[in-house]
Parts: C-alpha cells; sequence; structure tokens
C-alpha cells in the first residue's frame, strides 16, 4: 500500500484558490499532522496573508512554503494578479523564514513581454538570501490560442540570463521536495535556483503526483481533462483507495502541450479548468 506524505494532503488543502482564505485551516492541518505516516506538510500560497498566518502555520505541522510570485514590480505585480499588494507577500516571505519553513520556495511563472525583464532580480535574490527560486514556463492550463502561445517562453532565456551576466552555476539535489524542478546553484549563493519546463521538455515519466479538486476529483493529469470522483466515496476507504489507484493506473505518458504550441492535434481533450479551480 502507497505511503502517502504529508505533501500529498496538503496539495488536498490548497486545492481550488488560495489555502489562507480557508476558515480554520490551522486546524485542518493539525487533524493532518497527527495522521500516523504522514512526514511533510508543505503548503502552496498567493502569500498575501502570509505575514499574518505564519507563525501559527509553523506550529500546526507545515514545514515547507510555496509562494507565487510573478513579479518584484509593485505596478506590474498589481497587473498580473488583479489588484494585489507585492509589499504584502514580501512581508510573507519574511515572516516565513523567521517560523522557520525550510525550504521556502518562490514560483515563477516565466512569460515574454510580461516577466522575462526580471529574471536576473530573482536569480540576484538566490544571492542574498537561502530561498529557492523556481521558474515555470507558461502552460496552457484551462484555455488555448494566441494569448497564451504569444506568452510562452522556453526556460532556456534562464540560463542564457546566467551566461550573459558572467555567472557560473552548477546543478544540486540537496533542495528538498522539489519535485519536477531542475535545481542549481550559483556561484557562493545561499539559495537555488530551479527550472520546471512542463513545454519544451516535459518531465512526465517521473511525474508521482496526483490533485485532488475542493468539488472532490482526482486528476492523475493537470493537463488533460480525465477526472476520477472520489467524494460520493467519503466513508469507504476501501474505495476510495480503489479510486487512487485506478488515477495512478491512468496517468498518461505524456501531456503533450508541446503540440498545443504548434497547433497539432492531440491524443486527448485538455481541461476546461483555470488552474485556480485545479490547484497549482
Amino acid at each position: 500500500m502507497k505511503r502517502w506524505r504529508r505533501s500529498g494532503f496538503a496539495s488536498c488543502v490548497s486545492r481550488g484558490g488560495e489555502p489562507l482564505v480557508r476558515k480554520g485551516l490551522d486546524g485542518l492541518i493539525g487533524r493532518l499532522s497527527a495522521i500516523p505516516g504522514i512526514e511533510d506538510i508543505a503548503l502552496s500560497t498567493n502569500g498575501i496573508y502570509l505575514a499574518k498566518f505564519a507563525e501559527t502555520l509553523r506550529a500546526a505541522g507545515v514545514a515547507r512554503v510555496n509562494i507565487s510570485l510573478d513579479s518584484l514590480q509593485p505596478d506590474r505585480f498589481a497587473r498580473i494578479t488583479r489588484g494585489g499588494d507585492v509589499s504584502r507577500v514580501l512581508q510573507g516571505l519574511a515572516a516565513s523564514r523567521c517560523a522557520g519553513f525550510d525550504p521556502i520556495k518562490l514560483n515563477v511563472v516565466l512569460m515574454k513581454g510580461i516577466n522575462d525583464d526580471e529574471v536576473e532580480a530573482f536569480l540576484r535574490m538566490t544571492l542574498e538570501e537561502p530561498i529557492h527560486v523556481r521558474f515555470i514556463e507558461y502552460m496552457p492550463i484551462g484555455y488555448e490560442g494566441r494569448d497564451w502561445k504569444a506568452g510562452y517562453l522556453p526556460l532556456r532565456h534562464v540560463t542564457e540570463t546566467c551566461d550573459r551576466l558572467g555567472w557560473r552555476y552548477a546543478p544540486v539535489k540537496d533542495v528538498y521536495g522539489n519535485g519536477p524542478a531542475e535545481s542549481y546553484r550559483l556561484e557562493g549563493a545561499p539559495g537555488t535556483f530551479g527550472l520546471i519546463h512542463p513545454v519544451s521538455d516535459h518531465f512526465c515519466a517521473t511525474c508521482n503526483r496526483l490533485r485532488l479538486t475542493a468539488d472532490g476529483n482526482i486528476k492523475p493529469c493537470l493537463y488533460w481533462s480525465d477526472e476520477f470522483n472520489v467524494r460520493k466515496h467519503v466513508g469507504d476507504r476501501a474505495a476510495i483507495e480503489a479510486m487512487f489507484r485506478r488515477a495512478l493506473d491512468e496517468k498518461p505518458e505524456s501531456h503533450e502541450m508541446a503540440l498545443a504550441l504548434d497547433g497539432a492535434k492531440q491524443s486527448r481533450l485538455p481541461t476546461a479548468r483555470r488552474m485556480s479551480q485545479i490547484g497549482g
């Protein structure tokens, strides 16, 4: 029987939107933390309320946090997030360090013509602090068309920026809970940067993730529309376990996002759900 790690359960908590707006989240995390066999709880957040809850979450059992931060520029951040205040996210980042989360990761979706000129600024953060910046390729989740294709940028832009600046970097494998990221450390840096490139170089063969949506559906793959409803089986442990095993068996060999980029025919139907409905 598969031994589920806390990160799997934390993923369930954070799906379907921003987890820190959930009332009583610390109590839920505390109950999850008390389940035998759960070894690690991680939380993904937009960081807006993190300064307020960091200490409480750490005490409840959260070990590490992933903070979405696509821009360090106030005006640009507000446009991307439709009114967000980047200063509050940076306060949340500081509070996370004080609370003792380890590791602390920043998730940066790289978009051509939007924030591709901020790569150097994010890389400099790893030179100054022990944080882990993960650059993620822009994915066509929930919609297709010219907007996504116009914004897509391969992550070689990150290493090309390092080369242009004359910064040396080397691969590392010591970032806990690293998932699909290829991690690197700039020479002398306390932090690292990672590359998650699902479009230009997919990692489907090594993917070990299942996602549970807020409305009770297991998704074997983030991109495809295939889902398995477990909500109707609540209370039936054997049925839920069987559904999870079925979802694992149905994980596809590839999400074929590169075909979407080229406008080629795909073998399955892509999801119509937005990332805020699935969970990033």
